[in-house]
């Protein structure tokens, strides 16, 4: 369960400090990738894979305790797809690589809506069989805002394909690390996730 977070060992750096990245992971933009520098080369998709395949068993065996993995397994399904979704649609853009976007506008994005939207179902049904409802409309807003993301990903991605926008002018811009520190990063505040902005609403 910790690998949601951290690499795996023999993947980590000695010093490397406690990460939370399947939260920034999941919530944050796949077109402006504020975390892509952060995780370049640390084949996050892999990573997620190996999570997913070795929460899945855990679904069946634990009794009353399977839906507790149950909904780990659907974050680590989202995030072998989405982790390094927003790099490989900013290779593709800066390469004019015109097949693997409309790979990506076609096949992997309502892929990913259709994975992220089992993530909120599984993690609706948990909620409300362990809390008051009370607090569920934030978690209502934060997984909207990622299924609006993507569908105006897509939109984006595919009036590029068809002539009508020249450019994207979110992925003219170069990537850089967040807050200046390399590799997976420690960050708690949902507000710094989803955008650059300062105005986002503080979630």
């Amino acid at each position: 369960m910790t690998y949601l977070d951290n690499l795996y060992p023999e993947a980590r750096k000695p010093d490397a400090p406690y990460a939370n990245a399947s939260r920034y992971l999941l919530y944050q933009d796949p077109l402006a990738g504020i975390f892509d520098k952060n995780i370049e080369g640390l084949s996050m998709n892999a990573h997620f894979e190996r999570v997913y395949e070795a929460l899945l068993p855990a679904c069946t065996r634990n009794g009353d305790y399977n839906h507790l993995f149950t909904l780990l397994v659907k974050l680590a399904d989202v995030l072998r797809l989405k982790s390094e979704l927003g790099l490989q649609i900013k290779a593709g853009y800066d390469q004019n690589d015109r097949a693997a976007r409309q790979t990506i506008a076609s096949e992997i994005l309502p892929t990913l809506t259709a994975r992220v939207n089992a993530l909120r179902l599984a993690h609706r049904e948990q909620f409300f069989a362990t809390y008051k409802p009370f607090g569920w409309e934030i978690f209502d807003l934060r997984y909207g805002a990622v299924l609006m993301r993507l569908d105006s990903a897509a939109t984006r991605l595919t009036e590029w394909l068809e002539g009508k926008t020249p450019i994207l002018e979110e992925l003219c811009e170069t990537r850089r690390l967040f807050s200046g520190e390399s590799g997976l990063v420690r960050l708690d505040a949902y507000h710094r996730m989803p955008s650059a902005s300062r105005i986002t609403i503080r979630l």
